[in-house]
């Protein structure tokens, strides 16, 4: 799953979020007027970059789990 952009709703500053089965974090950029909706890795870390106040990017910083 690649990362979604969402509208906002300017006049009433909300975001309709698509349901899904898989985890997901919403990332909002109030600077920007943006909303994206990314997946979450199974196992790991997402790390949100930003610069300036201003979201950037992300990585997925995956890892393994042994039983």
């Amino acid at each position: 799953m690649q990362t979604q952009s969402l509208k906002i709703d300017q006049a009433t500053n909300t975001i309709t979020v698509p349901l899904g089965d898989k985890p997901v974090m919403i990332l909002v950029d109030p600077k920007r007027a943006t909303a994206n909706l990314v997946p979450l890795v199974e196992h790991g870390d997402v790390v949100v970059k930003c610069y300036q106040g201003k979201i950037t990017g992300y990585d997925e910083r995956k890892s393994h789990r042994f039983e």
